[in-house]
């Protein structure tokens, strides 16, 4: 099992880190923190870990070019990957015959591997599982899917996103906080150029079950360091690589003490699944 981090400091900084996820700026969403093209040119010759990059925003028919010629300069990096949405991203390296290798990133989409093996054989090699399903249905996703799958263990979950403007329209800041009034839980709104992020505002530690994790296989966990104090954030890393080398047994309580014990739907069931 290899650690993926989406960091905010210098790379240099994540020792125990076995590759970074860089958002791309002008075609990446829900991220504090983007990276131009010669940013992460620059990070590439700065580090020999891999490299992964996002391109998750909606691509509209006036970016396509632009898209296309990103897509030829990141086909000339030594990167492991490309985060993706739109499917005009796997369009684009059909097209274009690129060699990348794609992350099917559909956010609540992914959940099952008949959908993820379809995409495998379309060419993405990659896929980056939904925070919404359980740690069962993560483990018969593994035994079943061709892609390496990618989870992840730490960081504030992305509940929704609109291309409208929803604060700035409304006289709000372009950020804020808002409690839904049926659950009680507290949302991040954040108001970009592309739109509007809504987080879960609440980070979600899954660190319970990275053994299960482990003893299953899976490829990678995901760390996003994203509004996490930096510090914390490096001693999470810390433990979660010494987890993975030595199965230290104090690892789970030791992530509760710093992050608390919200795991989502880790384990239980959403309301709302299809049942045969």
């Amino acid at each position: 099992m290899e650690i993926l981090i989406k960091p905010t400091n210098n790379i240099l900084e994540y020792k125990e880190a076995d590759g970074f996820v860089l958002p791309l700026l002008n075609f990446s969403v829900d991220y504090k923190n983007y990276y131009s093209l010669d940013d992460i040119k620059k990070l590439i010759s700065e580090t020999n870990k891999k490299i992964f990059v996002v391109i998750n925003k909606m691509i509209e028919n006036d970016e396509i070019e632009n898209l296309k010629e990103v897509l030829l300069e990141l086909d000339k990096l030594n990167i492991s990957g490309v985060f993706f949405y739109d499917l005009a991203v796997l369009e684009l390296k059909k097209e274009l015959n690129l060699n990348i290798d794609l992350v099917w990133n559909n956010t609540h989409m992914v959940t099952n591997y008949y959908t993820s093996n379809y995409y495998y054989d379309k060419g993405c090699k990659y896929s980056y599982l939904s925070n919404e399903i359980t740690i069962d249905e993560i483990i018969e996703f593994k035994k079943n899917a061709k892609a390496k799958l990618i989870f992840m263990l730490l960081g504030y979950p992305v509940v929704s996103f609109s291309k409208r403007k929803l604060l700035t329209n409304s006289d709000f800041d372009k950020e804020l906080k808002i409690k839904e009034p049926k659950s009680l839980q507290e949302y991040k709104v954040i108001e970009s150029e592309f739109g509007t992020t809504f987080k879960y505002n609440k980070i979600r530690n899954n660190a319970s079950c990275l053994k299960e994790l482990i003893d299953n296989k899976l490829d990678y966990i995901y760390l996003i360091e994203d509004d996490i104090n930096h510090n914390s954030f490096l001693e999470a890393l810390k433990l979660t690589k010494e987890y993975i080398d030595n199965n230290n047994l104090d690892y789970v309580d030791k992530m509760r003490d710093i992050f608390g014990s919200d795991t989502g739907f880790l384990y239980r069931k959403t309301i709302y699944k299809v049942t045969k």
